[in-house]
């Protein structure tokens, strides 16, 4: 079983003019970095993606979430297979459809590393001085994550 984790750069936070804040971000499977390394995209609601399909997951609302990349043809299947696994799929459609069967991941790395990336994020939007629903949607959805997380846990 390999370790999932979305590995993100804080320091590359950007506020769009007109739109929600960038940053580098990607999700990284063992040694494969997906989509890529520096994988630049809309930070706040990627993740608030992230955090939805796994708090579904995590409580049983669904079995299966496919979670897109925004700025791309790239979207990652994540399917639970037991309490503590996820069977995760990446699929590109760049260049016509392709699907990288990555097989068992722990979900805990997955999480933790999803709730600290978020947590960073929304703390430097916060130090710029910026705020909107998507913030506010997504540190909601951090909180109930965690909540879901250490319930699981039994902590």
């Amino acid at each position: 079983m390999k370790d999932a984790q979305l590995v993100l750069d804080a320091r590359t936070l950007k506020l769009g003019v007109a739109g929600p804040a960038t940053a580098s971000f990607f999700l990284q499977v063992g040694s494969a970095n997906l989509p890529m390394v520096g994988w630049n995209d809309f930070v706040v609601v990627v993740l608030g993606w992230w955090t939805e399909a796994l708090l579904r997951l995590l409580n049983g609302q669904s079995s299966r979430e496919e979670v897109r990349f925004m700025d791309g043809p790239y979207s990652v299947l994540l399917q639970s297979h037991s309490d503590e696994v996820l069977r995760l799929r990446f699929l590109s459609r760049a260049n016509g459809p392709k699907e990288t069967d990555f097989g068992e991941v722990a979900i805990t790395p997955l999480v933790e590393s999803i709730v600290k990336g978020a947590e960073e994020i929304l703390a430097g939007v916060r130090a710029l001085g910026a705020w909107s629903s998507d913030e506010e949607t997504l540190e909601t959805a951090v909180a109930s994550l965690r909540r879901a997380r250490q319930s699981r846990l039994g902590s």
